[in-house]
Parts: structure tokens; C-alpha cells; sequence
């Protein structure tokens, strides 16, 4: 299996919007995809029934379940079910007393060349393992057929049996074609030719449940795990105000990570793209947060404002420290001209177990306690430069002042802190700075003073 997402491919090239549902309190009820009860199957998983369905084609009663070989996003995936988790050890299973000798079943398929559906059975006990495995070798069937095959090769007396079945050879892992397709009904363990009283669940595949995510309004998540009782976007009761949070987890399960991602944004082919419309005014970034990270991790939240597909404006702010109550964030829009886009992304960390919990992210404009007219007043030349600027403070007498310069990322790239000593004109020197476009950050604390400008570096 694989790591989903890993943290810089979507933080890099994604973003989020907190103006419509910023407070998390309206959800919807989605519908992701129907699984097949007692297995876990590839249903679900971001993929809807595209890998795994329902069909109406049944040898007997009303369904069976068709497995096939898709191309997702760019990577060739293909339809299983099995009756637990099938990690290297061949552990687990459904509890299963019967030594039988043999799996019958129906099936119907359409391999294409060079491409094998496989079929594993795995008798188990304290001490002793009996595997088989049957390989359905490429062709095509149209009308259902029946299959017997010898499984339990040890003839052990089990106390668990494993199952599993996929639309390609995932085991030796070749032979996998996009096209490929297999469907089975009405399986059945025999000994010497007769029924076994015990049963695989739900081997006629005839009854199915509808996955669903509860999902906030605006939003777009990454809730591949719903079928597997994980999912990493959650409603959260601990608000900060009004009725619910939001609630950002990095789950495992079984080889599988899935990364707490959320996006006002849509996911295609692995990128965060579109964005909600916003055409406002923005200083600033505000919210609440409560983070758990697990070891040593981070979260963040990074927002885009865009013209015409172009990046005007934007910044992130990094989570870190851990927290057990609500506290305040805060961190500069670096909005300088009208957009008419706005993307924001929230990502809870790399680490299974890192918890990022948001509520009341809002865009505020001209924040309590900051000196509006610093702004205007501070000025930056020269602007394009080749390696020195000029900051001019204007009328302020300060003794101090903290920059901070970033790219458009967000990456801080240059810290310094400024004595004064009076002077009204700082230089900066940014020759080590590659050329491009930057954002200057200036504060100073105990005036309750911040202006940021954009520098461009020739």
C-alpha cells in the first residue's frame, strides 16, 4: 500500500478559503460510495465503486461484486475485497473451525492480455499455516462460471480463515492491465466434496451498506479511510463558539497514511486547484486552534489570494506547539492589490496521530491596536534592488525593529532584529537573496507597530 499525500506535494501546490463556513458550523451528509458489509474492499477510499461495485448480474439473488483495473490520478489501481487486512504475515482473518478442502464460487471476468486476477485463502492456527493461492489467468468468460479449488494444502484444523481476491496479480505484482475486470457470487468452503457448516460472510455479496462523510459546507476534504473507520476530517463538539469545530487528523491504518487535508479548493490529479471568489479587503488571517501533534510534527495553514490565475498576495502560518485549550492565531493576508480568488489550505501533519482542531478563521481588515497610518508612512527604496534597501520609518522615533522577509510561499528567509538609536532610515542588505518577488515584514512590539511590503530582488 501507500503513503497518501505526502506533506510539501499538496502544501506547495494548494491553498484554502475561511470566509464561507470559516466558523465549521454547517455540514453535509455525503454519500462516498457502497461497500460490500463484512469485507474490506477498495469501495470507498477517494475511488467511489469505480474499483469495486454492486452489480445486478448475479448468478443468484440480486448481486454479486465486480472487481476492476482503473487508472486513478495517474496510478494503476485495481478492485479487491478480503475478510481482513492482508499485511505480509497473512495474519487475521474471521474466525473459521472447519478443515475444508476446497473454495467453490462463480465467477465471469474479461482479463486482458498478459493480466491474472488472484485468489488467496490463508487456514491459520496457533501453530500451523495452510496458504493457497489460484491465479485467474487472462481471457474472457461471459457467462457465469464455476470455479473448485483446492485450498487448506496442510489440512490443519483452523481457528481463523483469510480471504482475499483482486482484479490483478497485487501479490507477485505483474501482469497488471487497465481494463481488466472479474465478478463473483455465491462462494462456499467444501470438505470431500460437501458443504462445510461454517461460511465466509456475506459470500453471496447481497448485502451492501452506503459509505457516507460528514463533510463542512465549502470544503473540500481527502476522506479516503470513511470505509475503514478513519476518517480525517471530523465534526468537533469542542467549539470555541457557536455549536462545532473542525477537527484535522493523520490516521493509519493497517501500511495506509492518510493526511488530515482540507481545501475551500478541489483535488485533481494530486493538486489543489479553483479556490472560492473573493474580491475584499484583508490584513490579516485570525482564528482559534487547538494542536496535538505527534512528535516531533507541524501543521499549517496557507492562503493564496489570486487575479486571473496570477498570485498577487498570500501567506502560512506554522503549528508547532502543543496545546490543550483554545488559542489565538493571527499572521498577515500580504494582500496588496484586488483579488478575485482566494485558496486556503489546512494541513494537520505528517505524523499518524497529529490532531489540528480550527474554529473562527476569518479575514479581518485594519486589527485593534495597530497604528493604521505606519503603513502608509513606511517606505522602501530602492524597489526593484540588487542588493541593498532603504526602509524609511517616517515620523515614528523607535529604538527598535524586528523584519522579517519571506517568499511568496511563505518561507521566512531573512530574520534580523535593528537597533535604532534614533535613525529613521535602516538599511537592508538582501544580496544573499535569489532574484525574485518577497515580502517585508516590519514590527515593532512595544509600539504595537507592523507594516508588511512587497520587494523585488533584480
Amino acid at each position: 500500500m501507500k503513503k497518501i499525500l505526502p506533506l510539501l506535494f499538496i502544501f506547495i501546490s494548494a491553498s484554502v478559503s475561511a470566509q464561507q463556513n470559516g466558523g465549521f458550523e454547517n455540514w453535509t451528509l455525503d454519500t462516498l460510495a457502497e461497500v460490500p458489509d463484512e469485507w474490506i474492499s477498495s469501495a470507498g477510499r477517494g475511488a467511489g465503486n469505480q474499483l469495486v461495485s454492486k452489480s445486478v448480474d448475479a448468478h443468484t439473488g440480486n448481486f454479486s461484486i465486480k472487481l476492476e483495473n482503473v487508472v486513478l490520478n495517474g496510478d494503476s489501481s485495481f478492485g479487491f475485497f478480503a475478510n481482513d487486512d492482508v499485511g505480509d504475515d497473512l495474519e487475521g482473518g474471521q474466525g473459521f473451525t472447519e478443515n475444508a478442502d476446497t473454495i467453490r464460487g462463480w465467477f465471469k471476468c474479461d482479463m486482458q492480455a498478459g493480466d491474472s486476477a488472484i485468489l488467496l485463502l490463508n487456514f491459520q492456527n496457533p501453530t500451523d499455516t495452510s496458504t493457497a493461492f489460484h491465479i485467474f489467468a487472462g481471457g474472457t468468460v461471459n457467462t457465469w462460471t464455476e470455479f473448485a479449488l483446492p485450498v487448506n494444502p496442510q489440512n490443519i484444523v483452523p481457528d481463523t480463515v483469510l480471504f482475499a481476491l483482486a482484479s490483478t496479480d497485487a501479490i507477485n505484482e505483474k501482469g497488471y492491465q487497465a481494463g481488466s475486470w472479474i465478478q463473483i457470487d455465491d462462494l462456499k468452503l467444501y470438505k470431500s466434496g460437501q458443504p462445510v457448516s461454517g461460511d465466509l460472510f456475506n459470500p453471496g455479496f447481497e448485502n451492501w451498506t452506503h459509505q457516507t462523510a460528514e463533510n463542512p459546507d465549502f470544503w473540500s476534504t481527502l476522506d479516503f479511510y470513511q470505509d475503514l473507520g478513519l476518517p480525517v476530517v471530523t465534526k468537533s463538539n469542542n467549539s470555541y463558539s457557536g455549536n462545532y469545530a473542525l477537527e484535522l487528523s493523520t490516521v493509519t491504518n493497517f501500511d495506509d497514511t492518510a493526511i488530515g487535508l482540507l481545501t475551500n479548493g478541489m483535488f485533481s490529479n494530486f493538486q489543489i486547484v479553483g479556490g472560492q471568489p473573493f474580491s475584499g479587503v484583508a490584513d490579516s488571517v485570525r482564528g482559534q486552534f487547538i494542536y496535538q501533534p505527534s512528535g516531533a510534527d507541524t501543521a499549517y495553514l496557507s492562503v493564496q489570494f489570486k487575479n486571473n490565475g496570477s498570485v498577487i498576495g498570500g501567506n502560512a502560518i506554522a503549528f508547532t506547539n502543543q496545546s490543550g485549550s483554545y488559542m489565538d492565531f493571527s499572521f498577515a493576508a500580504n494582500l496588496f492589490s484586488t483579488p478575485d480568488t482566494v485558496l486556503i489550505t489546512i494541513f494537520a501533519g505528517d505524523n499518524p496521530g497529529s490532531v489540528l482542531t480550527l474554529d473562527d478563521i476569518m479575514f479581518t481588515s485594519g486589527p485593534v491596536g495597530i497604528d493604521q497610518n505606519f503603513l502608509s508612512q513606511v517606505q522602501i527604496y530602492p524597489n526593484p534592488t540588487s542588493g541593498r534597501v532603504n526602509v524609511a520609518l517616517g515620523k515614528h522615533d523607535l529604538s527598535q525593529l524586528d523584519v522579517r522577509i519571506s517568499d511568496l510561499s511563505g518561507k521566512t528567509v531573512y530574520v534580523k532584529q535593528v537597533p535604532l538609536n534614533g535613525n529613521q532610515v535602516v538599511e537592508i542588505d538582501i544580496s544573499n537573496l535569489a532574484r525574485g518577488q518577497y515580502l517585508m515584514h516590519l514590527t515593532n512590539e512595544s509600539e504595537k507597530l507592523s507594516a508588511t511590503k512587497m520587494i523585488s530582488k533584480d
